[in-house]
């Protein structure tokens, strides 16, 4: 059975150009996919073929919500925007999953207006894997909660293990808490009480963990607020990004004939592990499946969340939450 995934076209720095490419690349790459964009018709037929292939439809609405409006305000006032129908596909049972690269706070208001909260879930929480120095390993929190309670970073745990169970077969995920030290209850009293609701949840917890604990990809799921699992992903991107660089700037010029080969490397690297080989991520603790990617994103990245999207959707992500929650609250 085809993977439905509803695309909000208008989402993103670079939308709707962009985002119909990466997904028309999608739909060549994936026999098994169907793309639903949403967003005004007229608009984006003129950016596709002549002939559109028939594993992509188009879902008219007239209205978006642009990068700099108020989340809350717009998804209420808007109710037509790409980003709400989108969901709404999703809600009546026309789509499997939403993509979106656009305004990420407009995208976690959309979502929970349009599905709710899981049972047992009182925040949403976003994970990334540690780009390709260490894909099977994620991060939860990166961005969906700057400001947390001891509980929140528990329900993060266990919605990463299930997270970490439906996308890589992990059957008992190792649980690491980030903070300053690997000594017990090290850090700010949020995370010293989290560390007891952890030591204590059945989960497989290794207990603290630090920065170079994450740098060598030493748990399955990391887990802290927001604010530091977004610090830790941007500054492990821009660190590649400069040591690559300078590497290729210090290498060149030693290697002679193996020049060319050296940079081609390094290069290669550094494209591995750029926020464009992630794409998106998904949204979680909502009770429907939704993938939010940067606002920046070009067609390749577009292309790589769809796939991301497409995975978490054929890997039945949601389903794996909602037994992970059912085991705690029951």
């Amino acid at each position: 059975m085809a993977v439905r995934i509803a695309v909000d076209a208008m989402g993103g720095d670079y939308a709707p150009a962009e985002v119909v490419a990466g997904a028309l690349r999608v739909v060549d790459a994936l026999p098994d996919i169907e793309i639903v964009l949403v967003g005004p018709e007229q608009t984006i037929r003129s950016l596709g073929p002549r002939v559109w292939p028939a594993r992509v439809r188009i879902v008219h609405t007239d209205s978006w919500i642009q990068m700099d409006e108020a989340p809350v305000q717009a998804v209420r006032k808007k109710r037509d925007a790409s980003i709400n129908v989108a969901c709404r596909l999703v809600q009546k049972g026309e789509a499997d999953v939403v993509l979106t690269m656009g305004h990420t706070g407009a995208a976690f208001i959309a979502a929970r207006f349009a599905f709710g909260m899981l049972p047992g879930i009182e925040r949403p929480a976003v994970p990334v894997p540690y780009f390709h120095l260490h894909p099977r390993m994620i991060i939860i929190d990166v961005g969906a909660n700057t400001d947390v309670r001891p509980h929140h970073l528990l329900q993060f745990a266990h919605m990463g293990v299930a997270y970490s169970r439906a996308l890589f077969g992990i059957e008992n995920p190792r649980v690491g808490l980030l903070t300053v030290g690997t000594e017990p209850r090290k850090g700010a009293l949020v995370v010293q009480q989290a560390y007891d609701l952890l030591a204590e949840s059945g989960l497989h917890f290794v207990g603290s963990i630090e920065g170079l604990d994450v740098a060598h990809g030493r748990v399955d799921v990391v887990v802290h607020d927001g604010y530091v699992g977004n610090v830790v992903l941007k500054l492990t991107e821009g660190l590649i990004d400069e040591l690559l660089h300078r590497a290729v700037e210090r290498a060149a010029p030693v290697a002679g004939d193996a020049a060319e080969a050296v940079r081609s490397a390094l290069k290669s690297l550094q494209e591995e592990n750029s926020y464009r080989r992630i794409g998106a991520a998904p949204l979680l603790g909502v009770n429907g499946l939704i993938y939010i990617g940067h606002g920046r994103s070009r067609a390749d990245a577009v292309f790589a969340g769809a796939l991301q999207a497409y995975k978490g959707a054929s890997h039945n992500v949601l389903g794996h939450l909602r037994d992970q929650l059912a085991l705690i609250s029951g």
